[in-house]
């Protein structure tokens, strides 16, 4: 559903809400636009909502068979995301959130998040010891995608932190960078043999955005090398979409 500028949705809402126990899947673009009614869709297991513009009027509301919330783009007020993610988080598989203020935001997500599989967060700089605390509420977490580079983690420090302290089940890594790649095949050799020794052993999937790893021959043979080893199984360089 889309709304644009000037327009709503009141026309719709009243045949919407006929389907209130049988819609389970919801895709919003909202320009200035009132959520409320989603609230009263309780059997939702999927939600998306783009450019969120206007406040979030789901701070009350609570989706017991929610599987999957995405909030790619806009910055939903800090405090009625947290009551959404209280009331509702449990059962959440996948979390994509944009720009959110605050690190009690944050740790909110790992305080009511706990059988998450899939996280795509931006963290500043300051955030690693948010990662750490990700990574260890989080047992069931398989894929992260961070943003790297101005004020944004660290590549190297990263690297660092996956290894050591991300859980059993994780295996996929993806990186939008922000500024050039500063990583040397010294930084990856260090992080593949890390990796390598973790116990039980997966082979990693990295996939980084296009903009900011430069081709650098070094890099590339020693990503190469590991990838013969089986340490690595998949490397892509790509460009992301809103909801990767």
């Amino acid at each position: 559903m889309t709304a644009c500028k000037n327009q709503d949705w009141s026309v719709i809402i009243p045949d919407l809400i006929k389907h209130h126990n049988t819609l389970t899947k919801l895709r919003i673009n909202c320009i200035d636009t009132s959520l409320s009614f989603i609230t009263l869709f309780k059997n939702l297991q999927e939600l998306s909502i783009r450019n969120l513009i206007n406040g979030f009027e789901l701070q009350h509301a609570t989706f017991p068979f929610l599987r999957i919330l995405k909030i790619p783009y806009g910055r939903p007020n800090g405090e009625a995301l947290m009551k959404l993610l209280k009331n509702s988080g449990k059962n959440l598989n996948e979390l994509i959130i944009g720009d959110v203020n605050g690190k009690s935001l944050k740790l909110s997500i790992a305080k009511f998040c706990p059988n998450l599989k899939k996280l795509c967060i931006i963290l500043e700089d300051d955030e690693m010891d948010i990662l750490k605390i990700m990574f260890n509420e989080f047992q069931y977490l398989e894929s992260i995608k961070v943003w790297c580079g101005d004020r944004w983690l660290n590549e190297k420090e990263l690297l660092e932190v996956v290894a050591k302290y991300s859980p059993k089940n994780f295996y996929e890594l993806k990186v939008s960078n922000e500024s050039p790649s500063e990583l040397t095949p010294e930084d990856l050799e260090s992080f593949f043999i890390s990796w390598g020794n973790r116990i039980p052993q997966k082979s990693l999937t990295w996939i980084i955005d296009e903009g900011g790893f430069g081709y650098d021959e070094g890099n590339i043979a020693t990503i190469e090398k590991y990838k013969r080893l089986g340490i690595i199984k998949k490397f892509e360089i790509k460009k992301f979409n809103e909801e990767e």
